[in-house]
């Protein structure tokens, strides 16, 4: 198998449908060593002196507004400081792909080899002084193949109050209260009074740890107003691209179109975007979220007619005789017919005109992932009719195949191969 094409199986693979459309957490790792061209190396937990050095080096943060880039400390207030000026030590790449892995996992549903298709790229450390905040808003893809948002606080000597972040989503909300996020926790304090030496009671300063939040780009999320201290948050893309972009990098010379059976079993009135099941709607989510990729689902009708030796007169043995009775598929009395059923996510279902919209059932079996047969001579008829003898043909049987596909192609070059 091409090495694109092996690449897409896996991600799809390992896409299930237990995935959140956001999540906080802790990171698992040493703190990272961070440079700034002209700041300088920062000191973790940020010192004073260095908060106001960030504040000063960063410009005011702007927003997406339909085509524009605006700037309005009403909506939003921060200052932003480009991902070309922020250095890492090597340790925190490692510690970054544990933790896009682990994110893949809970928010998207995204497990084993699958998550390597996810990478976090900086986007901007962002500064928050007090007052600064960010209305309600979902973020614009801000590169191809990003799918959600990865913010990493880092530790500031005094913390911050305020600055919470709430996540939406239809009528679910997580909360993420920054402000606990930035007091290391595990204080340790020795009990009242004088220690043996006659000290005042120590307090043991705890380690610095590194907070997270992730979720869904389409996701409303609002950051309120911080009302003292500083907030610093490194701000990631989340972008899965891999294997399609090792699919338009194979050029003409790969296959022009993939189709992916679906695991579960859809109707002509049941199949659409909205109403897929399970692992179904998380596969064609991610699929969704490839800006790269055109996708359409289809169900694909197979009618077989054929013979039958069985005789039956009375009505109410019709049904047995559908289950039981033998098909006779000889060339004189044996036929079939395909139809096809398309729905687009801008359009909904698609008008019976389209047809096989000019691919071919040759085309669509050849191009499903992993080789397997769309009907296989063992499949069972998803729907069995049994017509009796009527005195010019004899008893026949109609078999009933249906399979629901999702099928995609680079936007880049036509599904259909010149």
């Amino acid at each position: 198998m091409a090495d694109w094409k092996e690449r897409l199986k896996v991600a799809l693979g390992g896409v299930t449908s237990g995935g959140k459309f956001a999540v906080t957490g802790t990171v698992d790792g040493p703190l990272p060593e961070i440079a700034i061209r002209g700041v300088g190396k920062l000191a973790l937990p940020i010192d004073a002196g260095q908060a106001e050095d960030l504040v000063f080096a960063g410009m005011p943060a702007p927003f997406g507004k339909g085509s524009k880039t605006v700037l309005n400390p009403a909506v939003r207030k921060a200052i932003q400081i480009e991902a070309a000026r922020v250095r890492f030590s090597q340790d925190w790449d490692a510690t970054l792909r544990r933790l896009t892995a682990d994110v893949a996992a809970a928010l998207l549903g995204v497990y084993g080899g699958a998550a390597a298709g996810v990478e976090a790229r900086l986007y901007k450390l962002l500064v928050y002084e007090r007052g600064g905040h960010f209305r309600p808003h979902r973020d614009t893809e801000k590169e191809p193949g990003m799918f959600g948002s990865l913010l990493i606080q880092l530790p500031v000597a005094g913390g911050h109050n305020g600055g919470r972040l709430s996540v939406h989503l239809q009528q679910e909300q997580v909360l993420w209260d920054t402000a606990a996020a930035a007091t290391p926790p595990g204080a340790v304090v020795t009990s009242g009074g004088s220690g043996s030496d006659g000290a005042s009671a120590a307090v043991k300063p705890p380690a610095a740890v590194l907070q997270y939040a992730a979720f869904y780009a389409d996701c409303e999320h609002e950051l309120s107003e911080v009302e003292s201290g500083l907030r610093v948050v490194l701000a990631y893309n989340l972008v899965r691209t891999q294997a399609v972009r090792a699919w338009e990098a194979a050029g003409e010379d790969s296959q022009s179109l993939v189709a992916l059976p679906l695991a579960h079993k859809y109707t002509e009135a049941s199949l659409g975007f909205g109403a897929l099941k399970g692992d179904d709607g998380a596969k064609v989510r991610a699929l969704l979220d490839c800006p790269e990729l055109e996708v359409h689902l289809l169900l694909v009708d197979k009618t077989v007619y054929g013979g039958c030796d069985h005789y039956y007169s009375d009505s109410d043995e019709y049904e047995e005789a559908a289950e039981t009775a033998p098909m006779i598929k000889d060339d004189g009395c044996w036929d079939w017919e395909v139809n096809f059923i398309w729905h687009s996510p801008q359009s909904g279902r698609l008008g019976a005109h389209v047809g096989d919209f000019g691919l071919g059932m040759k085309l669509i079996q050849n191009s499903v992932l992993g080789g397997e047969q769309l009907f296989p001579e063992d499949r069972q008829p998803d729907q069995k009719k049994y017509e009796p003898y009527t005195g010019n043909e004899g008893p026949s049987l109609t078999y009933w195949y249906r399979r629901a596909l999702v099928v995609v192609w680079p936007r880049s070059r036509s599904p259909i191969d010149d």
